[in-house]
């Protein structure tokens, strides 16, 4: 059901009351246009400042529109919130997309 949802545009993403430790961050995403192909949408995503995906293209990594994939990173807070940007990548004429965001203590 998450991929069934997706947040179009550049910006952040915001999770705030963790507590200052070790997490796990997955990355929900899902390409809902099924125009869109291969190369259409490329996006950076940093967590925290940190580029954790370089050049992402759902279509490219699910293989087809209106498939899920999640991207897991694991990540240390400090401060009780991290942030999640999504950032156009190169040429890319398409905003980038989420469609949800897990926070897992580990």
């Amino acid at each position: 059901w998450v991929a069934a949802s997706v947040r179009e545009g550049e910006g952040e993403v915001s999770v705030g009351d963790l507590l200052d430790e070790t997490y796990a961050v997955g990355l929900h995403f899902a390409e809902l246009d099924e125009e869109v192909e291969a190369g259409d949408r490329v996006f950076d995503v940093y967590l925290d400042g940190e580029k954790v995906l370089e050049g992402f293209d759902v279509v490219e990594a699910t293989g087809a529109p209106l498939r899920g994939v999640v991207e897991t990173f694991e990540t240390d807070v400090n401060g009780g919130g991290l942030t999640i940007e999504l950032r156009r990548n190169g040429d890319s004429q398409r905003d980038p997309v989420i469609s949800g965001v897990d926070v897992t203590a580990l």
